[in-house]
């Protein structure tokens, strides 16, 4: 499984959505406990780079990063 798809179904777990919240249930269901423990800790690792890259990015556009005030 590549992990922008582990990343997508991840996120849609992660957004509520009842129905897709179901299908991917059911995809992890399915996997053995070794494919499981990959599956979520690739879409954590997305998760957690994505979501640095965009702090990084929010601090660099306010004039907030350290690297801009060096500058």
């Amino acid at each position: 499984m590549s992990k922008n798809y582990a990343f997508l179904l991840l996120y849609l777990l992660l957004q509520n959505e009842a129905r897709d919240k179901v299908d991917v249930l059911d995809l992890i269901r399915k996997k053995t406990k070794q494919q499981k423990q990959r599956f979520l800790k690739d879409g954590l690792k997305k998760i957690t780079s994505k979501s640095a890259n965009v702090i990084k990015g929010v601090l660099w556009h306010t004039g907030l990063s350290q690297a801009k005030e060096r500058n």
